[in-house]
């Protein structure tokens, strides 16, 4: 067997179809030996054949081991360069949080500091107004003091004032009754001397005609003439007085009626939710809020409607809260307490806005008049009378207040020194015993600005076009007008130029409107007669200088000359 070929492929080989059938077996053995050399040669070429294939396949073992190796290095690089990379990277986020960690910090460090400066600041600051508060609170204190001691000096001195008037008119009467009796023993003298002529004479005449008997004559009496400064006329001290009587009654219903919602309590609680109802409504008037002024006005009747629907409280006269002069025929027209109650509070919400809101702009008084005329005017709360007036208005409700804190409109005259009370003078408690003192001038005065604007807002409205009644027509504005300025000169007060310049300055239109010619008259002898001829003391009073300011801006914005 040739070297190099294995025993099983030689045995296959000899074993084929085709070497068993092969014709060369035939031949001499040199030539059998041929074609197994070619065999062996083939073999040999094989064998090389397969050598080299082992070798190449080392050769690409080793390559695709090499290979391997480099991938795996390579990979391993990668991972080695990402697992840096993720260190590079957590590195990076360490210190980035490291940073934002320090900056917190520094941020917490930065807001503490800054809440210790603002609780720094806020102590300071509070300390600051709690020593403010107390200062004022001292400065308060000590000009309280002064203030009292001012007031106590100014009582003291208005009571050295009333007394040294006092002693002055008694001085004065003194004078005057000494006089009266010199005169009257000056009187007495000369009629006894003329007595004793006539007797004398008439002796004479005796002696001459001693038969004819004598002829006695006596003189008629004259009547002397009279005269009071601060006297009304009868018909008007005593309308008056019929206001104040209401005026009086109102004010203890209020109280009994108040007193008798206790043991109801239900009752009790809607009487306090229509009164404050009432207070909020005329409160919320406006000068140029017609649109809520009328929600106002609508909310007011609402609850007035209410109450005349109401059957738990008793029933009143209606008479009990008219004058005398204008009482209905019999005691028989009733309305609920609770109606008379609340427009006894709609009455007084109405003056103390107009007194409160007047003061710095007196055209506020004009809605508070619109309302009162408006609720007023309703036919449920006016009633039919036999004889003129035809037709009342519970509007009396409403004037007992103005007769008791501006009588001077009504011409109830004083004098403002020593007849306050009869001219509405406004008296408060004062001091701790409850004492009452009348205010101080200003206050007084203030409150008359409010008054009569509002007063002028109630009396001048214009009913032509509406369907219910005036309750208080024009008239009543002119004869309180009337009453201001028909005052005798030297009798004229401060108090009385203020109502007439309150009722006036914004009412000149309407004025001209109602009045015409007669109306441009009266405001002729208000503003340009009345003035000229007041005394030189009064004349230089800062109310008269408001007089001629209102003619001078009537003649600017409303081109209305009065000269």
């Amino acid at each position: 067997m040739a070297r190099g070929v294995s025993p099983i492929l030689s045995r296959s080989i000899h074993e084929s179809p085709g070497f068993r059938s092969s014709p060369g077996r035939n031949d001499s053995p040199s030539r059998q030996l041929l074609p197994e050399l070619d065999f062996y040669k083939k073999l040999a070429k094989l064998n090389l054949h397969d050598a080299e294939q082992q070798k190449v396949y080392y050769a690409q073992k080793c390559a695709f081991q090499d290979e391997l190796d480099a991938r795996e290095e390579a990979a391993a690089t990668a991972h080695e360069s990402e697992i840096a990379s993720s260190k590079a990277q957590r590195e990076q986020v360490r210190q980035q949080a490291e940073a934002a960690l320090q900056a917190h910090i520094r941020e917490e460090q930065r807001l503490a500091e800054a809440n210790r400066r603002r609780q720094e600041e806020e102590d300071a600051r509070r300390k600051a107004e709690a020593e403010r508060r107390a200062r004022e609170e001292e400065e308060r204190k000590v000009r309280e003091r002064t203030e009292q001691e001012e007031a106590a000096k100014r009582a003291e001195a208005e009571k050295a004032r009333q007394e040294q008037e006092r002693q002055k008119r008694r001085a004065e009467e003194a004078q005057r009754l000494e006089s009266e009796r010199q005169e009257q023993e000056r009187q007495k003298a000369e009629a006894e001397a003329e007595s004793e002529a006539r007797a004398a004479k008439q002796r004479s005449e005796e002696a001459k005609k001693a038969a004819t008997p004598a002829l006695a004559t006596t003189p008629t009496p004259t009547q002397p003439s009279t005269g009071s400064t601060s006297a009304a006329p009868a018909d008007i001290e005593q309308e008056h007085k019929n206001y104040l009587v209401i005026h009086k009654r109102l004010k203890k219903f209020r109280v009994d009626f108040v007193e008798s919602c206790k043991s109801n309590k239900p009752f009790r609680a809607q009487v306090g939710e229509m009164r404050r109802g009432v207070r909020v409504a005329v409160g919320q008037l406006r000068l140029d809020g017609v649109e809520s002024n009328k929600v106002a006005m609508q909310k007011v009747w609402n609850i007035l409607g209410t109450t005349l629907r109401d059957t738990t409280s008793p029933r009143v006269p209606v008479n009990d809260y008219l004058p005398a002069h204008h009482a209905l025929p019999d005691n028989s027209t009733t309305l609920p307490a609770l109606t008379i109650y609340i427009l006894s509070i709609l009455a007084k919400a109405v003056i103390n806005v107009s007194i409160t809101s007047c003061i710095d702009n007196p055209k506020a008084g004009e809605a508070p008049g619109v309302l009162t005329a408006q609720i007023f005017a309703h036919p449920d709360l006016s009633f039919a009378r036999p004889t003129a007036p035809t037709r009342v208005s519970l509007i009396s409700i409403l004037l007992c207040k103005y007769h008791a804190a501006a009588p001077q409109l009504f011409g109830i005259n004083g004098s403002e020194t020593h007849e306050r009370a009869r001219i509405g003078w406004r008296a408060e408690p004062h001091g701790s015993d409850g004492r009452k003192a009348y205010v101080m001038e200003q206050t007084q005065y203030d409150r008359l600005v409010g008054l009569a604007a509002s007063y002028a807002a109630v009396s001048l409205r214009n009913f032509s076009r509406a369907k219910n009644n005036n309750p208080y027509p024009p008239r009543h504005f002119w004869a309180s007008l009337a009453h201001l300025v028909n005052t005798p000169p030297e009798h004229v007060q401060v108090s009385q130029l203020i109502l007439l310049k309150s009722l006036l300055e914004n009412s000149v239109e309407r004025v001209v409107q109602f009045f015409g010619a007669t109306g441009i008259a009266a405001l002729r002898q208000a503003l340009v007669v009345l003035p000229s001829n007041l005394p030189e003391a009064l004349r230089g009073h800062s109310t008269v200088k408001a007089l001629e300011i209102m003619r001078e801006r009537w003649a600017k914005d409303l081109k209305f000359h009065l000269v």
